[in-house]
This record gives C-alpha cells, sequence and structure tokens, in this order.
C-alpha cells in the first residue's frame, strides 16, 4: 500500500523523500516477498528523488535486489559496522564480471552467506552433503549452530566470492577445493591459495590432492 503511493502523480500533495521498510518479510509468502522486492528495484530505478531504506533476513528479498545496493551491519566487539557487497570492485571489465556473476549465482539458497558467520566455499553437490554431516559426527554439533554456510559454487568459480571475502566482508571462509594434479588446471588451486590466503588472513584454502570423493575412499 505505501509503494503504491509512491508513484509519480501530479495530483498528489505529500511527496516522499525517505521511506523507511523495516523486515517486511514477516507475513509474505516468498512469491510476494520477491514481487516486493522487484517493484522496489523498478522504483529506485525510475526515480532519483527518493531514497528507500528496506530491512531484511530475507534470502528471497535479498537475492532479487540489485548487489550495488546491500549494505551488511554486523557487531565487531563493542562496534556496529558496515560493508557494501560490492566494496572494492573496480568499475571495469573484471569488476564488471564479478558483478555479472554474482547476481546470476545469488539465488534464495546462496544468498544465506550474507546471514552467516563464517563460510565454506566447495565446488560441488558431493562436498556440500558430506561436509556438514563429517562436521557433526566429528564436534557433536551442527554447522548451523556456529553460523558457518556450506556455499556450492558448481565448480571452481571461487574467485567471485573471495573477492566479496578479502575487500573487507567480516566472516572467516575456508576452500575446499580439488588439487586437479596432472590436468591442464593443476596450477589454479595452488595460485588461488597464493593470491587469496596469504595475504588476507581471514580466508583458508584447503587443497585435495586430486579430488574430495578419492580423498574420502582413501580414508576409509
Amino acid at each position: 500500500l505505501i509503494l503504491s503511493h509512491l508513484a509519480p502523480e501530479e495530483n498528489i500533495d505529500v511527496c516522499f523523500r525517505v521511506v523507511g521498510i523495516e523486515e517486511p518479510e514477516a507475513h509474505l509468502h516468498p512469491h510476494l516477498q520477491k514481487h516486493l522486492a522487484n517493484n522496489i528495484e523498478q522504483i529506485n530505478a525510475s526515480r532519483d528523488d527518493l531514497q528507500i531504506i528496506l530491512t531484511s533476513h530475507s534470502t528471497h528479498i535479498t537475492s532479487s535486489l540489485n548487489t550495488d545496493n546491500m549494505v551488511i551491519l554486523y557487531k565487531n566487539g563493542a562496534d556496529v559496522k558496515k560493508h557494501y557487497i560490492t566494496d572494492g570492485f573496480k568499475d571495469d571489465k573484471k569488476g564488471k564480471h564479478h558483478r555479472h556473476y554474482l547476481e546470476k549465482y545469488l539465488d534464495a539458497t546462496n544468498s544465506s552467506m550474507f546471514y552467516a558467520r563464517r563460510i565454506i566455499l566447495v565446488e560441488g553437490i558431493a562436498e556440500q552433503i558430506l561436509v556438514p554431516v563429517l562436521f557433526n559426527l566429528t564436534y557433536g554439533r551442527t554447522l548451523d549452530s556456529i553460523g558457518c554456510n556450506v556455499i556450492n559454487v558448481n565448480g571452481v568459480a571461487f574467485k567471485h566470492f573471495l573477492e566479496i571475502i578479502k575487500n573487507g566482508y567480516f566472516i572467516k571462509c575456508a576452500v575446499l577445493t580439488d588439487g586437479d594434479e596432472g590436468k591442464r588446471t593443476e596450477n589454479r588451486a595452488t595460485n588461488l591459495k597464493k593470491d587469496y590466503e596469504k595475504p588476507y588472513r581471514n580466508i583458508k584454502v584447503s587443497i585435495n590432492k586430486e579430488t574430495f570423493e578419492k580423498e574420502i575412499i582413501e580414508a576409509n
């Protein structure tokens, strides 16, 4: 109802400059949450005299919004800090490539990484299924209980996500990737470790000798 009154009309007496919406997902079905987010994006694109500030814990809403406008608020000790998702992304070909990939990939499942305290990036479905089980068997608790998400990047496109982490996002990030020994891409994993683990303390890259599945079998 509020949004319907924001449409520019000549006969409107009141002109809104700032509109705040707090957690609209509380009473909305996921389909309507996405519908709301799309409406907000349309208004944002069509008007330059209006600022909409929306707070949300809904992955359905956040996955439908422009990543350039998304800010994460988090506590660091006693301080509350902020981090724009695309902080540090340059407006060049490389930066645009990162943005394009993330906007395509961050669906309601994967955008849950923005609500986590820690994330584990993995290559495929085997790791996505087994890593939480192995953690539970080893430590007697779930990854969810420590605010950790396993994110399946469906391949080896780790750099897009690590660019977010290295540019100031506060969470700890682990990467589990295959070594691909003897293949054309065998240097990929070691380069990832060199580029992201050594310079950034909150990133850890763990490399399987060959593949995750073979290591599971060898470990019996």
